[in-house]
């Protein structure tokens, strides 16, 4: 082989490492890229899809099956419907807000019902495949000003408030007592209960069960430490709605919105905006 020849070998050589190097570098730039916007994509993208989509598939609930669910959670709580026996729940649910997580079992015989606060938390992401549990649906609420419109499932277990918000106490009746709903914080202000954090003095709020419409005025606003779980306690007011979030990412604190009933009426009375939100 000539000299010419072994150079331009040597240079073939040399070019095709050079072509090789080149292509590792851009799939190591490529793959450093992708984990680098993967978590924005992930939290921006993906999770507000996945949660939407849970969300409006809730929406085709209807006033029967809600009435039916409602039904059934009553039938299986150990303590009867009543308003005595509510009050008294309530009661011992506030009081023993501090209680270890294993006290917080379901006062019914549904296994799925839990009203421990403890999952109430600030969460960077949840379950991209998390549903609405419909069995357990038993409202929609509706906060026009802030953007809210998030189904509203029997109890705070994780399942529930990964995709929805929660009832904290047993046997809530919508325009009566304390009707206490909680719901995560999340990274992205827009999704789950984050929205909570913009609700202001005097903003409407709405609580249906896609027959009648309970509407709700906001009181107040303001933020407790985790324990102070009196905020949802019955003697609290009469024919108040308590909605409660972390207060700030790390969960420092609960931020409390608290609004006054005004008046219920039928579903199909009610405004353009709100059946909108409800896609009716």
């Amino acid at each position: 082989m000539s000299e010419l020849e072994m150079q331009k070998k040597r240079y073939a050589v040399k070019k095709a490492k050079n072509r090789l190097f080149k292509i590792i570098m851009i799939c190591i730039i490529a793959l450093g890229l992708i984990l680098c916007i993967s978590p924005y994509i992930m939290n921006h993208i993906v999770m507000p899809y996945s949660i939407e989509k849970a969300n409006e598939s809730a929406l085709k609930v209807n006033a029967e099956q809600i009435k039916a669910n409602r039904e059934r959670i009553a039938k299986s709580s150990n303590n009867p419907d009543t308003d005595e026996n509510h009050s008294e729940s309530s009661q011992s649910q506030s009081d023993d807000y501090n209680k270890s997580e294993n006290d917080y079992d379901s006062p019914s015989d549904d296994s799925n019902i839990s009203y421990n606060p403890m999952n109430i938390r600030s969460v960077d992401r949840v379950p991209i495949d998390a549903e609405v549990n419909y069995n357990y649906l038993v409202s929609q609420l509706v906060i026009p000003s802030a953007g809210l419109n998030i189904p509203v499932l029997e109890g705070l277990t994780n399942e529930n408030l990964n995709v929805a918000s929660g009832t904290m106490k047993p046997g809530q009746t919508p325009g009566k007592g304390n009707y206490a709903i909680a719901g995560h914080h999340m990274l992205d202000e827009n999704l789950l209960f984050t929205p909570l954090m913009r609700v202001q003095k005097f903003d409407s709020v709405y609580l249906t069960d896609k027959e009648f419409v309970y509407e709700y005025v906001v009181t107040e606003t303001f933020i407790v430490p985790p324990t102070e779980g009196q905020v949802i306690d019955d003697s609290q007011g009469e024919g108040i709605i308590t909605l409660v979030t972390c207060s700030d990412p790390a969960g420092t604190n609960r931020w409390i919105v608290r609004g006054k009933f005004l008046k219920s009426y039928r579903l199909d009375k009610a405004s353009q905006l709100v059946k909108s939100y409800i896609q009716i």
